[in-house]
């Protein structure tokens, strides 16, 4: 793939994926054997990812998570990203807090041919914990 068609299977991930929740683009996007690696832990296998996603989704009304800038290099994409959404279930045992998250993070995405092998995800962990009210903001 050139690096313009890897920067627009970034920005489908982002907007149709995540955003939109569509996750049969997944199977358009993502390897079978995908290794998504992120704060919480490892997620392995599309089938994973796709669970993952809808777990996001259903922690998060109205989530979104909007690609800002993307950057390509041989088989890599760096994504700089912000994730919204209003916390109203489960998010990884912590439960629904009603507060509203923005949070700033970095995917680096490896692609095998065409489709997307592995992504590492960085994000402001603790603007998250401070947005969702699980830590306090020290002044």
């Amino acid at each position: 793939m050139s690096l313009e068609s890897n920067k627009r299977a970034v920005h489908r991930y982002c907007e149709e994926l995540f955003t939109a929740g569509k996750l049969d683009v997944a199977d358009e996007l993502l390897t079978d054997d995908i290794i998504f690696s992120g704060p919480f832990g490892t997620v392995r296998g599309r089938e994973e990812l796709k669970r993952f996603v809808a777990m996001l989704r259903q922690a998060f009304a109205d989530f979104r998570m909007s690609d800002e800038l993307n950057i390509a290099e041989e088989n890599r994409v760096a994504s700089l990203f912000t994730m919204s959404g209003l916390h109203r279930g489960d998010y990884h045992g912590i439960p629904a807090t009603g507060n509203s998250m923005s949070v700033r993070g970095i995917d680096i995405f490896r692609f095998s041919g065409d489709r997307i092998a592995e992504i590492v995800a960085v994000i402001d962990s603790l603007m998250l914990m401070q947005q969702l009210g699980i830590v306090a903001v020290q002044t």
